[in-house]
């Protein structure tokens, strides 16, 4: 049947109810979370870092993917396509071409706040690197992904014009292919801090909090591979819109449950105020350690030509800088005062809700 030239948007399907749905709680939750991980972040007076930015870049991306998904439903998903007029169906296309960079772009932002916030944490020298051959892959991979998808059909047009000539990929080796990278850059993030796990000194309490959240981050892998049915199945759909709310609520689902998932770490610091016999206050205790009194009970700075600033500069030599280096040192050298007040060291923290404080694993990856 040829597409219908005239006519307005046609009433919302059901599995196009359903899709806007899930894009709109999805997001909603996810942005609930990063909230919580600025509020978190702030609360303390600690500096947000890049891994920070990135995961709010990557939930602007995730609400671009929830608003092209709607306007998918207002143009035609879930109905069929031979019902929709042709303005409808290249509407859809192209707001269909829109919502995959945004996608990737997302799951890439992501992926790349993980391994920033690793590098911030794990200070062992064999894991840094692992953590940096692990970036260069993930940017690599993302980059493969957004601009292949970028450059799906040449000329641009043609991706929501068929009648315009020119030349597009296989959809099925495009779509198998990114979503195998996907799956593999999802596997490695989960797997390269595994081995530091069982050396890290906590409370049982505190241990099976830190596993919770690392099996949240497998949950996310898992939903990554439920969506290759989807995949398939819209590989042999014959009615590209009416078979497409499937692969829609995986992809955004996938996408808000990493960026939650990569924000949980930064959150156990937050809700062992509200449930300290649960999971523990090793945040409260490192900001506790990080003081040494002073006249006013206030942080002593570490000065120029003291053993702690030593300590600083020499860790400084080894590839770590700023307020991050001040990591591994005494006691009383995890405060740094400014004029007006005391700010933590955002690496400092982050390492005690790991339990990475003094009793954490050494740069020679021995147990003190």
């Amino acid at each position: 049947m040829e597409a219908i030239e005239d006519g307005g948007p046609p009433g919302l399907a059901p599995h196009g109810k359903a899709v806007i749905a899930c894009t709109v709680v999805s997001a909603a939750l996810s942005g609930m979370i990063v909230g919580l991980r600025f509020f978190a972040r702030l609360t303390p007076a600690l500096l947000l870092g890049k891994e920070d930015w990135c995961i709010l870049v990557a939930w602007f991306f995730s609400a671009l993917t929830t608003i092209g998904m709607c306007i998918q439903v207002r143009t035609g998903m879930g109905e069929a396509f031979a019902t929709l007029s042709l303005y409808q169906q290249q509407t859809f296309f192209k707001w269909a071409y829109m919502t995959i960079i945004f996608y990737n772009c997302g799951l890439a932002l992501v992926k790349i706040s993980i391994l920033l916030l690793y590098l911030r944490i794990l200070r062992h020298l064999n894991y840094r690197i692992a953590c940096y051959v692990a970036l260069g892959v993930v940017i690599l991979v993302s980059l493969w992904t957004i601009l292949s998808s970028l450059m799906f059909c040449v000329p641009l047009r043609k991706n929501w014009d068929q009648s315009v000539q020119g030349f597009c990929f296989p959809k099925a080796v495009h779509w198998f292919t990114n979503a195998s990278l996907n799956i593999f850059t999802d596997f490695t993030i989960l797997i390269l801090p595994l081995p530091i796990l069982p050396k890290i000194k906590q409370t049982r309490q505190q241990k099976i909090s830190l596993y919770l959240i690392f099996a949240l981050g497998f949950f996310v892998c898992v939903v990554s591979i439920l969506r290759i049915p989807s995949l398939i199945a819209a590989k042999n759909s014959t009615d590209p819109t009416r078979d497409s709310p499937g692969i829609a609520q995986w992809s955004v689902i996938e996408l808000n449950t990493a960026i939650v998932c990569a924000c949980l770490i930064t959150l156990k610091r937050l809700a062992a105020r509200f449930c300290p016999r649960i999971l523990g206050s090793s945040g409260g205790d490192a900001r506790k350690r990080g003081h040494r009194s002073g006249p006013d009970n206030e942080a002593v700075p570490a000065t120029v030509g003291s053993k702690e600033s030593e300590n600083a500069r020499s860790r400084q030599d080894r590839g770590l800088s700023g307020v991050d280096s001040v990591i591994h040192l005494n006691h009383d050298t995890f405060g740094v005062r400014t004029a007006t007040d005391t700010q933590i060291s955002r690496a400092t923290t982050e390492a005690a809700d790991l339990g990475q404080g003094e009793e954490a694993v050494s740069e020679t990856g021995e147990e003190k």
